[in-house]
């Protein structure tokens, strides 16, 4: 059975309940988990409906580049969604200053902004997963 991404967006939650003595940390980690659950998820769906056009390598940018610019505007919202979680993770994983980390509430946010995403994913149509995997 394949992995389902979106227990990475779970994660994220946990991370932000659970105690812990390294709070900035999980905070930091539950940006990338949120993203990562959402990118997971819908590039999974590619993969088992319509083949690997990642070939081993994640192609993140050009992704979320084709979701914002496709003609859906369901598609467009996921686009959308995914480029501002991207945006959070990025900043999470290699910013290094103070002012860098992600608040409670920024990542409560985004994890409410990765469930959506992933619903909308869920509820893509074969065709719309299909004229994502062809714009690779």
């Amino acid at each position: 059975m394949a992995f389902d991404f979106t227990h990475f967006v779970d994660v994220a939650e946990e991370l932000l309940t659970a105690p812990t003595t390294f709070p900035r940390a999980c905070l930091r980690a539950a940006g990338g988990r949120a993203y990562y659950g959402t990118y997971g998820f819908l590039r999974s769906r590619l993969i088992t409906e319509v083949g690997d056009c990642f070939n081993r390598r994640g192609k993140h940018r050009e992704l979320i580049n084709h979701c914002e610019q496709s003609s859906s505007p369901h598609i467009q919202r996921i686009g959308k969604r995914l480029a501002t979680l991207y945006a959070l993770r990025v900043r999470s994983d290699y910013d290094h200053e103070d002012a860098s980390d992600p608040t409670q509430t920024e990542v409560e946010t985004m994890i409410d902004l990765a469930k959506k995403a992933c619903e909308k994913i869920a509820n893509l149509h074969h065709a719309d997963i299909k004229s994502i995997h062809g714009s690779f």
